[in-house]
């Protein structure tokens, strides 16, 4: 039963998982941004010159850029939280379904979640 929890969680978070994974790995790896900028694409981002923009649209630009760069690291996690709660709900519906209990878990609204408003 452990595997087939597993394989589940797996199937039913792996794909966010790897598709974050492939976002995260054109952002960070330099490899893959010297072969963008070989085909005269300069970068994803572009560059925030304080002088060149100004004060105000360098510090939005700044911030759209940590978010761009943290967004698929922070998805990722949220993702591997979400995976180990259903694990574990899973694990101790058959564990106690086993020693003879019914457990009924309750669906929740989303608006009460904390990862929802994380």
């Amino acid at each position: 039963e452990p595997l087939f929890i597993f394989s589940y969680t797996a199937m039913v978070v792996g794909r966010q998982c790897i598709a974050l994974s492939l976002l995260a790995l054109q952002v960070f790896s330099p490899g893959v941004q010297k072969m963008l900028q070989q085909q005269n694409t300069n970068s994803y981002l572009m560059d925030c010159d304080e002088e060149a923009v100004g004060f105000a649209q360098t510090c939005i630009c700044e911030t759209t850029k940590a978010f761009v760069r943290c967004f698929a690291p922070v998805s990722i996690i949220v993702a591997l939280v979400v995976a180990a709660q259903l694990i574990l709900c899973q694990r101790l519906f058959y564990i106690m379904l086993r020693c003879g209990v019914l457990v009924d878990f309750k669906n929740l609204s989303p608006f009460k979640d904390p990862l929802f408003w994380w």
